[in-house]
């Protein structure tokens, strides 16, 4: 009975182990983006122009994004608020380091032309 305890012991701490060495030499794989949403423009923007907004985008390990920060607005504030909303609906994979899922921060760019 006790060689069949003492088996089982060791199989139990050979497996936790090997899931260690598994979970270690997970490759490190950088955020990658699924899915970026465009964002709208609207009858505010004029007839004819263009604009840019840059925003830095926080991709939390939990595969939310958390924060936005407004680097750059464009001269259409509709299509400034239609790049938050779309940034906030981005859907991502979350960056992973050493087995662990990471939170990143990205810069993203929307751009519209009306011609």
């Amino acid at each position: 009975m006790r060689a069949f305890i003492l088996t089982l012991f060791l199989f139990g701490m050979m497996l936790v182990v090997a899931t260690d060495e598994a979970s270690a030499q997970q490759p490190d794989r950088p955020l990658k983006i699924l899915n970026k949403p465009n964002a709208k423009t609207d009858g505010d923007c004029g007839r004819n122009g263009s604009g840019r907004v840059v925003l830095r985008v926080t991709f939390d390990k939990t595969a939310v994004v958390t924060t936005i920060e407004e680097l750059e607005l464009s001269p259409c504030r509709t299509f400034n608020r239609n790049a938050i909303k779309a940034a906030r609906a981005i859907k991502f994979q979350t960056a992973v380091k050493d087995g662990e899922s990471i939170t990143v921060s990205k810069m993203i760019e929307y751009k519209y032309e009306i011609f």
